[in-house]
């Protein structure tokens, strides 16, 4: 579960991991930060709510990741499958 107050850290564990969406809600530019057990490329997969996929990108995990999404408002999903497992979460960009 999520929490949408402004400017709050949205943390959501997964296997001994982390993934760090901050601030959200947002105007579109926010930070990731995948917190793993192993630091290792992540194939991050953003769709919109009709499962479009409106970004793709690698990066490392155990890093901080700055993201500007240039999509109209509304509830984002994100994910990365990586050897730990599949992280995922959400953001919400309103403009």
């Amino acid at each position: 579960v999520l929490s949408l107050a402004s400017s709050r850290v949205n943390n959501i564990n997964k296997d001994g991991g982390i993934i760090k969406i901050y601030p959200n809600p947002n105007q579109g530019e926010f930070t990731l930060n995948f917190t793993s057990n192993t630091t290792e490329q992540a194939f991050v997969t953003i769709t919109n709510m009709l499962g479009e996929k409106v970004k793709e990108l690698v990066i490392s995990t155990n890093k901080t990741f700055d993201l500007k999404l240039d999509e109209p408002a509304g509830v984002y999903l994100i994910s990365a499958p990586t050897s730990d497992g599949k992280y995922s979460g959400k953001v919400t960009i309103t403009k």
